[in-house]
């Protein structure tokens, strides 16, 4: 129920959708049993084609995540994206599993390069002497609260446990190469 209007560079919608059952392997989400299927509800409204374009809201509620004849469900998961006058943006995410915030001037495609570039820099040794280059201005400040892992835990990656509302914050600045970065509640993440 709605549009996506493709005529645009930047496509727009707004539309509400139900999906159910949605086979995980036949659409390639990943390396999954063939029993694994997702439902869910979808309401949203804005623009773009991937994150760094993205502008409006994204609502998605009931999420049920099927394998094995075991049922993992979540309540709403909510996307916020913004840009502001100045070029800056701001990204947020809240769910029952992780609250993300990423405010400033940045390029998700980059920011893994820039990253790199920072700590080539910081850990020489680790990049063999070598100084990975920036081609890139990205400057923000972002916070995680990883609220309850537990599930994602169970689904994606047992090895990895990490304690109720663990949060991490800083800022990255690649042209002053800071990266900061300050943990809080973390009791367990092994």
């Amino acid at each position: 129920n709605g549009y996506v209007n493709y005529g645009k560079k930047i496509p727009e919608y707004d539309f509400t959708a139900s999906v159910y059952n949605a086979s995980i392997t036949k659409l390639n989400f990943g390396n999954r049993d063939e029993s694994a299927t997702l439902s869910f509800k979808i309401k949203t409204t804005g623009k773009g084609i991937n994150p760094d374009d993205l502008r409006g809201n994204i609502n998605m509620s009931n999420i049920s995540f099927c394998e094995f004849g075991k049922e993992y469900n979540f309540k709403d998961l909510d996307v916020k994206a913004e840009e502001f006058v100045d070029s800056t943006k701001k990204i947020t995410l809240f769910s029952e599993v992780v609250n993300l915030n990423f405010e400033g001037k940045f390029n998700f495609e980059e920011i893994p390069t820039v990253f790199m570039a920072i700590l080539s820099k910081a850990v020489p040794s680790l990049f063999d002497n070598r100084v990975v280059n920036i081609t890139s201005d990205e400057n923000f400040k972002y916070k995680i609260e990883i609220v309850d892992f537990t599930k994602i835990q169970q689904l994606f990656i047992q090895e990895l446990e990490i304690s109720k509302n663990v949060v991490f914050d800083g800022r990255f600045d690649s042209k002053q190469d800071i990266f900061r970065f300050t943990g809080k509640n973390i009791a367990k993440i092994k």
